[in-house]
């Protein structure tokens, strides 16, 4: 036998010089084409919904960090990276104040409350403050026809067109 030691040590294992401010402006980069095709596909009201998005979550990590006492985060635009996030995640004709409400639940509940950075998923975490919206607040859905026609909007009645449900059912050879 031999007097081998390992050193465990917690990850990650390999460390590089990105620092968050870095890697939340190559996020935000990165989804300035999906910005683009959004505001081309969808008109202005997607760009609106973005905007208000992006500023609410900013506003609302700096007023919970001000009000807290503690220092202040925004310049390292996770904030900004989350309420893109939330927006993008939203139909176009969303009502611009259950935006805001989502943007409050995601910085302040989700991210602040929770830890920050690396302990909370924000941008993902919206999601259970969402299904409590009226499905009347959603607006306009899309939905795809049978035989691959362009889609067609349509009202919901009292949900969103179950995707799953309506093509592909088993036994269809599909």
């Amino acid at each position: 036998m031999t007097d081998r030691k390992l050193l465990v040590s917690a990850g990650p294992h390999v460390r590089g010089g990105a620092s968050t401010t870095s890697v939340m402006g190559d996020v935000l980069i990165a989804l300035l084409p999906a910005v683009v095709a959004s505001v081309l596909v969808f008109g202005t009201s997607a760009l609106l919904l973005e905007v208000v998005c992006v500023a609410a979550s900013i506003l609302f990590e700096y007023l919970f960090r001000r009000i807290t006492k503690r220092t202040n985060t925004i310049s390292d635009l996770s904030a900004a990276v989350t309420g893109l996030l939330l927006a993008m995640n939203l139909p176009a004709g969303f009502p611009i104040w259950m935006a805001i409400v989502g943007c409050f639940v995601a910085i302040v509940i989700v991210k602040q409350l929770f830890g920050g950075i690396g302990c909370a998923s924000p941008g993902g975490r919206h999601c259970p403050a969402r299904p409590r919206s009226p499905p009347a607040g959603s607006g306009t859905w899309a939905c795809a026809s049978a035989d691959n026609a362009p889609l067609r909007p349509v009202r919901p009645a009292h949900s969103p067109p179950s995707f799953w449900g309506s093509r592909y059912r088993p036994g269809r050879g599909s």
